[in-house]
């Protein structure tokens, strides 16, 4: 998906978009299977009604290629704070 097209789809009534992360060529099977399987060919849009056919799959979202609004982060406290 073009960059333009990707910001343009953020502009809608989301709260959050990420990119399709595809496997390195020496991946494992099962880190290239988590790929193919976590990150469709096909871009999508979920919304609270998909609970009933994605469950959990619903609220996933990559955060290392992805993209917030700031209000909607803002409005629910930011990222929690974590400890590592």
């Amino acid at each position: 998906m073009r960059l333009r097209s990707w910001s343009r789809r953020l502009m809608t009534p989301a709260w959050g978009a990420f990119g399709r992360q595809l496997p390195h060529p020496d991946a494992s099977p099962i880190a290239a299977h988590a790929r193919y399987f976590n990150y469709p060919d096909e871009s999508r849009v979920v919304a609270t009604a998909d609970i009933p056919r994605l469950g959990i799959k619903t609220a996933f979202l990559s955060n290392s290629f992805a993209a917030y609004r700031r209000e909607a982060l803002s409005a629910r406290a930011g990222f929690p704070k974590v400890r590592f």
